[in-house]
């Protein structure tokens, strides 16, 4: 290879290194939209979590016409946490997280939670304020339990029911951990 060929490549090389500008930093540290999708058992619909607004939300959405039939929308403070779990075909369980103290990220609260993929029959089943017991009344179907769960089986027989593992907490001056 002669000069010229070599004083040719060169200024080709650096013309190219002028021209191509800088990639902006917010294209590398903006947050996603979607932060994961769970496919029910069929395959008809995606649990979807979204980031909307600053918080995390629940949407069920139809595969076939990728259309949105339902989902939960926590309060201020609460976001849906990873733990999106099918039930079966019409049925998710899910739990919350709630901001508190001023951390970066929210806090479980152990609490898991039920919804049906259109939003109807949302209820807490398991938690520390779980009891649905009435005032006045000792006849409750659940009780509150100051403990974290992780969902270990849905239970392919039975449609109504879950295995889940209890982590109980234990309770340090006015603080409870796990």
């Amino acid at each position: 290879m002669n000069r010229s060929s070599i004083f040719l490549l060169s200024l080709f090389w650096f013309t190219a290194l002028s021209i191509a500008k800088p990639l902006p930093l917010d294209d590398f540290i903006k947050h996603g939209d979607y932060l994961d999708l769970k496919i029910s058992p069929n395959g008809d619909y995606f649990a979807a979590r979204v980031r909307q607004n600053n918080k995390v939300v629940l949407l069920i959405i139809r595969r076939e016409d990728r259309k949105v039939i339902g989902g939960i929308q926590p309060r201020a403070e609460n976001e849906i946490l990873h733990s999106v779990t099918w039930v079966n075909e019409e049925r998710v369980v899910y739990e919350y997280a709630q901001r508190r103290f001023n951390f970066d990220q929210p806090i479980s609260t152990g609490e898991l939670y039920a919804t049906n993929i259109d939003g109807s029959k949302s209820e807490l089943i398991y938690g520390y304020r779980a009891d649905d017991s009435t005032a006045g009344s000792r006849i409750s179907t659940k009780k509150n339990s100051k403990a974290s769960q992780e969902v270990l089986s849905i239970l392919e027989d039975d449609q109504k029911h879950i295995l889940i593992i209890e982590y109980p907490w234990e309770q340090d001056g006015r603080y409870w951990y796990n």
